[in-house]
């Protein structure tokens, strides 16, 4: 028994001690008012057009610049200062505080959120199968390519998608593994495999390219939000709070759906916070 009491005690003050060191550290969390002081907001941005990249004058764009742009007017911040980096790069250079956070690019993910916390998210999208136009042998979905023996499915090494087609029942001899989405392409194009799994809005203006894109509905939907680090809270909160003004005043639709042309809002519109996505995202 004096052991039980011993032990009740010592949880109690180890609950009671991590409630007091979470409540410092968002007593602390000046992460929004920094900026503030900074007069500048520097933004780690990838490639990934028309969502977001840098034009050939070196200034970001596409949406989710315009996005971050106008939630940065809503907390009365300047546009953000682009720092041009590689994906795999961006986590490791914010911790660095090389930049300040890093612009929706990243896919939130559980493992992730171990290390970092993202706002809610900005896009959305599935897997999509990127067939020659008019999608001439008939691809329904990931399965109907592995139905046929002779059916062929490129794949991005190592992706979530090579994972996927694995698990729909594609054998090895079915896949055409590749290096990048140009690799993928130049597959199907070359007529080594008959379609291209990757996401769905992987391919810039698909259609003018010659491309019909079947989304694969029972692929997961992937998120897209701010990556921040663990203490930033405050400013995560606030980017959260913009969003749900823009989604709620139909600004964020207008880009999206209208000048964008995105086609999955209905689907987007579904999961407004990382949480959603993962509990741990919090």
């Amino acid at each position: 028994m004096k052991y039980q009491v011993i032990g009740t005690i010592s949880a109690l003050a180890l609950a009671t001690a991590a409630t007091l060191a979470s409540t410092a550290a968002m007593a602390q969390d000046d992460s929004l008012e920094r900026l503030k002081a900074a007069g500048q907001v520097r933004v780690a941005v990838g490639s990934a057009p028309p969502l977001i990249g840098i034009s050939p004058s070196g200034e970001p764009a596409g949406y989710a610049i315009e996005v971050m742009n106008a939630v940065l007017a809503g907390l009365e911040l300047p546009k953000l200062t682009a720092i041009k980096a590689d994906w795999s790069a961006m986590i490791p250079g914010m911790q660095a505080n090389q930049y300040d956070f890093v612009a929706p690019g990243l896919t939130i993910t559980e493992e992730r959120c171990d290390a970092i916390i993202f706002s809610g998210p900005v896009w959305s999208m599935q897997f999509g199968i990127f067939v020659p136009a008019g999608n001439p042998n008939g691809v329904t979905d990931v399965r109907s390519i592995g139905a046929r023996p002779d059916g062929k499915l490129a794949v991005v090494t190592g992706s979530s998608q090579d994972f996927y087609a694995v698990e729909k029942g594609l054998a090895d001899a079915q896949l055409v593994r590749v290096t990048d989405v140009q690799a993928g392409v130049a597959a199907v194009r070359g007529g080594r495999a008959e379609a291209f799994l990757v996401g769905q809005f992987s391919v810039h203006e698909p259609e003018e390219k010659g491309w019909t894109v079947v989304v694969e509905s029972e692929s997961p939907v992937f998120g897209y939000g701010v990556a921040l680090r663990k203490e930033d809270v405050a400013l995560r909160d606030a980017i959260d709070l913009q969003l749900d003004k823009m989604r709620e005043s139909g600004e964020l639709q207008e880009l999206y759906s209208v000048k964008f042309g995105i086609p999955n809002w209905d689907e987007y519109i579904k999961k407004t916070r990382a949480s959603d996505f993962y509990p741990n995202c919090t």
